[in-house]
């Protein structure tokens, strides 16, 4: 009776073992799961949409441009491209007077992150940077694209304003070297071209008569 008695005893306690260790296992795959969701959640908007979806959360309007006018680019190459009022109206404006203004084949210079409305106006870029910031990355690279738009005179260009928002000088003058590789090319610009159109974040200059 005692032999069965210590027997079940150490069955239960095995068990018993047995069971911690599982609870154990199951509370450190539920934690991490846990951790990593409040993470995501916090970090990624896609995971707080889903959360909503299914009733989860309640995160105020989580939909694109919230709070913000916005509306279809009419471009033929924006097709399906939905963005603020102000930008659509921006593209709109410089794409429309590109494609009024300059040949098929006639090369503009964007600078120095707007190589997109080369694209969107089907122009040609000036030189092998249609991004001239990335030309930055080299000492070599930044005189070549100097001497590319010095060389090529392009009639147009269209520049971010100076201080505009959507090229923050915190992201990209840390690397001091490149304040004075912009202000070369700003400074040419300026100098040989008159504004002709501002808008929100770009302007058109075109080049002065000789």
């Amino acid at each position: 009776m005692n032999g069965l008695t210590s027997a079940g005893w150490r069955g239960l306690v095995q068990r018993k073992k047995v069971h911690f260790i599982n609870f154990l296992v199951i509370a450190l795959i539920g934690s991490s799961l846990g951790f990593a969701l409040t993470r995501y959640s916090r970090r990624f908007v896609i995971v707080q949409y889903i959360g909503q979806q299914l009733g989860l959360r309640h995160d105020g309007d989580l939909s694109f441009l919230s709070g913000q006018k916005k509306r279809p680019v009419h471009l033929e190459r924006a097709k399906g491209m939905v963005v603020p009022e102000w930008q659509a109206e921006e593209m709109e404006g410089v794409v429309g007077f590109l494609k009024e203004n300059t040949q098929l084949e006639e090369a503009i210079f964007a600078y120095p992150e707007v190589g997109n409305f080369s694209f969107w106006a089907d122009r040609p870029f000036v030189g092998r940077f249609p991004i001239a910031s990335f030309s930055w990355m080299d000492e070599a690279w930044h005189q070549e694209l100097v001497a590319d738009f010095k060389e090529a005179k392009p009639r147009y260009v269209i520049m971010t304003n100076l201080g505009h928002r959507t090229f923050p000088k915190e992201w990209y003058f840390r690397n001091k070297t490149n304040i004075k590789k912009f202000d070369e090319v700003t400074s040419l610009i300026l100098n040989d071209y008159t504004l002709v159109k501002p808008y929100e974040s770009v302007s058109l200059y075109k080049r002065n008569e000789s």
